[in-house]
């Protein structure tokens, strides 16, 4: 799939969010969460687009030319996005047990923003995880045969 692709459906993804969201009746703590979900994806997709242009090399239409493609194979800013993903969700489930544990029910705005938060980044940070480590060893697995040209 293409860079400008990729961009046109997470825009009209995070815009279908939102006027959905907005125009349901949906608690305010569901609304701010939905709000920051947006804010935080339009963040990400402006850090990892310009540099998955800039760093990874493609051949045959959109296929990734691992050979020519060294950033899956060291620390990258696609990782400290993960792990700053996956910390926020850690501390998104802290403060929504801390909400429950205290005796809050759903019907609290910070309950429904962190149940939603938690949820959304959960999922972003292993599917993230998933796709990560099936392209590294796909790229270990294509070095391996036709070997690398990274100079």
């Amino acid at each position: 799939m293409s860079n400008k692709l990729m961009l046109t459906f997470a825009l009209v993804g995070i815009i279908v969010v939102f006027s959905c969201g907005m125009l349901l009746p949906i608690p305010i703590g569901f609304k701010i969460s939905m709000i920051t979900v947006g804010i935080i994806m339009i963040v990400i997709f402006s850090i990892i687009i310009p540099l998955d242009k800039k760093y990874i090399v493609r051949k045959n239409g959109n296929k990734i030319d691992f050979t020519k493609t060294k950033i899956y194979f060291r620390w990258n800013v696609f990782d400290t996005i993960s792990v700053c993903l996956a910390v926020y969700a850690c501390i998104c489930v802290l403060a929504l047990n801390i909400f429950v544990f205290s005796g809050f029910t759903i019907q609290n705005p910070y309950v429904q923003f962190f149940t939603h938060q938690s949820q959304a980044w959960v999922i972003v940070a292993s599917a993230y995880l998933i796709s990560r480590i099936s392209l590294t060893l796909k790229g270990i697995k294509e070095i391996k045969k036709n070997g690398a040209d990274w100079d």
